[in-house]
């Protein structure tokens, strides 16, 4: 709505209404006439003349994450000069203004000479999830103008420069603006196409698709990799690292990305089992298996982190039925009991500070495919990868469970591989001989955390089926136990309709992501 206020009326609204707006003048008076569209842009038609003083304004919506532009067409139709002041009022300090002219004489305050005219330009941003209303306003007077408390002169400080850009069209189009010319061999003799600047890598599906037909992906050693960013925030309208976790983007998987918690969430067994079921050491398979008649609903990790398993009922070492591993980091449930041992062994287990906060973090992840496929051997990165997305995985298993190739849920685990392709580009060599030495699996891999973690891949060597690849802290792979206590990072998809408004991906300014 567009409004304009005589001088006697200014102040009586601004003391005794809401205390909008208010100028003071001289001793001579001048009056401006305007018409309002609201558009994008809108339009602010101001005819300035020596007749009376008055404040022109008009309520500017601002949509949620968005810039608003305002042209304020301002002319001088008087036969003496006047001064002029553009303003605005806002309750919110998501709103941030700036200003340009398309006549270098004239800006957002001045004087402007008989018959002279010029367009000043307002843009309002909105940096909040929520369309925000902004007073525009506009002063004229051939005296000084003063402007009240509440009303914020606009200046012509640039914005700062936001990316505002679909997440997973952001992190490709970096691949794909700053790759290299030449591509590089892995010293396997397989070629990769990089963008090195940006540490990032087309992983070709594990080296048999074309130089741009795989994942988009971060390698490299962790101070050079750019790739953190805000997640399971309380507040995503102040993303800062006191609302915010620090995550990493492990890369772009078709029009998603996947990202995984800097730090880890605790020590857990991947699964625990009975002492009668694979002498108590779990069992090697994450998701149901619906096809064996056992009823098997999954992993003892998988239900702790997914939902669905609130009322989760299972036994512990004392062969007791109680709740265990009930989605307790899904709903960040305060305190709750975990596996952590073999024979089912439990602890104490508090998701009250690094459980998923609300529903607003609840609601930007989403299901999604993960392979399942066993790994025989930790051999290169592309096998792993092979293997991953196979059909291999043990048979006819003492525990009866029928191991399957999928699993469709929400929060999971790195593989192995995405381990192996965080490195460097240069070859990643699982095998060591001497395992107490760095390896380069181990060597500028920004996923290396120097402490023994839990993947999603599941070992092929073993007919117990009691086996889980693990990143060691040494560097290298190893399959361990299930039951082991072990060290664990969520991995989750964002949805495909998550931006990103703002950051660089550095541990100082990470990218910030809004809907």
């Amino acid at each position: 709505m567009e409004t304009r206020i005589r001088l006697k009326n200014l102040y009586l609204i601004a003391v005794i209404a809401i205390g909008l707006i208010g100028l003071g003048v001289g001793s001579t008076f001048a009056m401006f006439t305007s018409s309002t569209t609201i558009d994008n842009p809108i339009v602010f038609n101001s005819n300035l003349q020596s007749i009376n003083c008055i404040g022109e304004t008009s309520e500017v919506d601002v949509p949620a994450y968005d810039d608003k532009s305002v042209e304020l067409l301002i002319s001088n139709t008087g036969s003496s000069s006047i001064n002029y002041k553009a303003w605005y009022i806002s309750d919110s300090d998501d709103i941030m203004v700036t200003s340009s002219s398309n006549n270098n004489l004239y800006s957002s305050s001045g004087t402007l000479p008989s018959g002279a005219s010029f367009t000043l330009t307002v843009t309002f941003r909105n940096s909040s999830s929520s369309r925000i209303s902004v007073t525009l306003g506009l002063s004229s007077c051939e005296g000084e103008i003063n402007l009240i408390s509440n009303m914020i002169q606009i200046s012509s400080t640039p914005l700062p420069e936001i990316i505002n850009e679909n997440a997973a069209d952001y992190i490709r189009d970096l691949y794909y603006d700053n790759k290299d010319t030449m591509l590089i061999d892995n010293g396997s003799g397989i070629e990769y196409q990089t963008a090195s600047a940006e540490n990032l890598i087309n992983d070709r599906l594990g080296g048999v698709s074309t130089y741009d037909g795989g994942n988009v992906r971060y390698y490299g050693s962790s101070e050079d990799v750019h790739n953190y960013i805000y997640f399971n925030c309380s507040d995503y309208d102040d993303q800062d690292d006191n609302s915010c976790e620090l995550w990493r983007i492990i890369g772009v998987f078709g029009d998603r990305i996947k990202i995984i918690r800097d730090t880890e969430i605790g020590t857990y067994s991947w699964d625990s089992s009975a002492t009668g079921v694979n002498n108590g050491c779990g069992i090697n398979q994450w998701g149901p298996s619906p096809l064996d008649g056992t009823g098997y609903q999954g992993a003892d990790l998988m239900k702790l982190l997914n939902p669905g398993y609130s009322g989760n009922v299972d036994l512990d070492e004392n062969n007791t039925s109680m709740n265990i591993n009930n989605s307790l980091y899904w709903v960040g449930r305060n305190v709750g009991v975990c596996y952590n041992g073999q024979n089912n062994h439990t602890k104490t287990c508090d998701f009250s500070t690094i459980g998923l906060k609300n529903d607003d973090t609840r609601n930007r992840i989403g299901n999604f495919t993960y392979n399942l496929g066993s790994v025989s051997a930790a051999t290169s990165k592309e096998q792993i990868y092979a293997d991953e997305r196979g059909n291999n995985v043990i048979g006819n298993p003492p525990d009866n469970i029928v191991r399957q190739t999928t699993w469709n849920g929400i929060v999971g685990l790195m593989y192995l591989s995405d381990y192996g392709y965080a490195s460097s580009v240069f070859g990643c060599s699982f095998a060591s001989a001497d395992r107490n030495k760095d390896i380069s699996c181990k060597n500028n891999n920004w996923l290396f955390n120097s402490t023994n973690e839990w993947t999603l891949t599941s070992s092929y060597s073993s007919s117990a089926g009691t086996l889980v690849w693990t990143n060691h802290a040494f560097g290298f792979a190893f399959a361990s136990a299930a039951s082991y206590e072990i060290k664990v990072r969520p991995v989750v998809f964002l949805n495909s309709d998550q931006y990103i408004w703002d950051g660089n991906g550095t541990i100082e300014k990470p990218y910030k992501i809004r809907k």
